[in-house]
């Protein structure tokens, strides 16, 4: 006589909600990606985990979220077999993993029959109360992603900062170390970081540092300055309510890089009252601040890979000039995927220095830790319409960029 393994009956009460739910938000079909996603850390295999899937897909989908009946697939093995492609005994050995893992309760009748008269089949409950752990597992498993995919893209903008630096100290006929040289050589390609753990991709990536850092000294040894300013050197404390008129007049060459040509006209001249007067004093303490921006100062508010750009570009014994700046910005642009349409509009239409003050902020602002740039297109698209707009504040952004710097961080 045919009797039943396992079977554990739970009074319905009435108005109350005996049996374990789904939380806010996640239906059936959720519950099945949770599973997908932490498939892996439980070592589940791909042909039980599409088993699950096809038993779960054939439950009424309110017995997840209802609460007053337990979700169960009553199908029988044969036709779940049929469904798969497999034979009986293949989904008999996928059940019995299903249950080792926690995911599902077997309670059928000795010879494996299911039946909703008698209570018996594949009962989720199991699953549904261990959403909250499983979802704790995803989370850690997407922060574990995002963080190898992190540290991935840092070893590989390191490598491509090596080799040019190996390559400007070719160029220069200095002396390239040989250890340098033995870690290129020897850095593991993309498709081989992807296999590295992530502890031991963390001790890559700062080897990867410090490597990338012992080859761009040399270069950096003639950007670095030391000592009080010099003579004719205004500080970084300025008087905002100083006169734009005793601002000193330079050579294109020389001059400060926020400074534009004289047809670039305040954008707010049609305005008229308050409004006016509050744009235009602004305007000038803008100006003001940006006058003081000199290609040394600048230099420090760069990213990694603009100063490397404007290493290579500066001749020995010659400070940097505004033209170094435009050069580099020119380069970066097309490195950060914007396109030559977007730079030339933006180059037009905000004028060359503005627009290498833009590509400045910008690029510095794509290794940020909070809210890198992403798509560097659309952010400069952005920045021309608020320049537009008179919205743009270079201020606020170069001010920005050097709190991070005095801070530590580029986040």
């Amino acid at each position: 006589m045919n009797h039943i393994t396992t079977i554990a009956r739970h009074p319905l009460t009435s108005g109350s909600a005996p049996y374990p739910t789904l939380p806010a938000g996640m239906e059936r079909d959720g519950l099945i990606a949770l599973i997908d996603a932490v498939a892996p850390i439980l070592r589940l295999g791909n042909a039980a985990l599409q088993t699950l899937r096809i038993m779960i897909a054939m439950t009424r989908p309110r017995a997840f979220k209802s609460g007053t009946a337990e979700p169960c697939c009553y199908a029988s093995q044969q036709e779940i077999a049929r469904k798969r492609g497999v034979t009986p005994a293949r989904i008999r050995a996928h059940e019995r993993e299903l249950e080792r893992m926690g995911l599902i309760e077997r309670r059928t009748r000795a010879n494996g029959a299911r039946s909703r008269f008698s209570g018996c089949g594949i009962y989720f409950s199991a699953a549904i109360a261990r959403v909250e752990e499983l979802v704790a597992l995803r989370d850690a498993r997407e922060a574990e992603r995002r963080e190898h995919a992190r540290l991935r893209g840092r070893i590989s903008r390191h490598r491509r900062q090596l080799k040019e630096a190996l390559r400007e100290l070719e160029r220069r006929e200095s002396e390239v170390p040989v250890e340098l040289k033995e870690a290129y050589d020897t850095w593991p390609g993309a498709a081989a970081l992807l296999r590295i753990p992530l502890g031991v991709l963390k001790r890559l990536e700062q080897k990867a540092a410090e490597a990338c850092a012992a080859a761009r000294a040399p270069l950096h040894e003639r950007t670095k300055t030391s000592g009080p300013p010099h003579e004719n050197e205004r500080g970084h404390t300025q008087d905002t309510k100083e006169d734009l008129k005793d601002v000193p007049a330079r050579d294109r060459d020389h001059q400060p890089l926020g400074h534009e040509d004289s047809e670039q006209a305040p954008r707010s001249e049609h305005r008229g009252g308050r409004d006016a007067q509050a744009s235009k004093e602004k305007g000038e303490k803008d100006a003001a601040f940006l006058a003081l921006q000199t290609p040394a100062r600048l230099y420090h508010l760069c990213s990694e890979d603009m100063q490397l750009h404007l290493d290579g570009r500066r001749d020995p014994g010659r400070s940097l000039q505004v033209r170094d700046f435009v050069d580099a910005a020119d380069a970066r642009a097309r490195e950060l995927g914007i396109g030559q349409c977007i730079w030339d509009c933006a180059r037009l239409e905000m004028g060359v220095n503005t627009a290498t003050l833009c590509i400045i902020i910008l690029d510095a602002n794509t290794t940020r830790t909070w809210r890198p740039v992403q798509n560097s297109g659309a952010y400069l698209q952005a920045m021309v319409r608020a320049y537009t707009e008179d919205r743009l504040d270079l201020v606020g952004g170069l001010v920005g960029l050097g709190k991070r710097q005095a801070s530590g961080s580029r986040g």
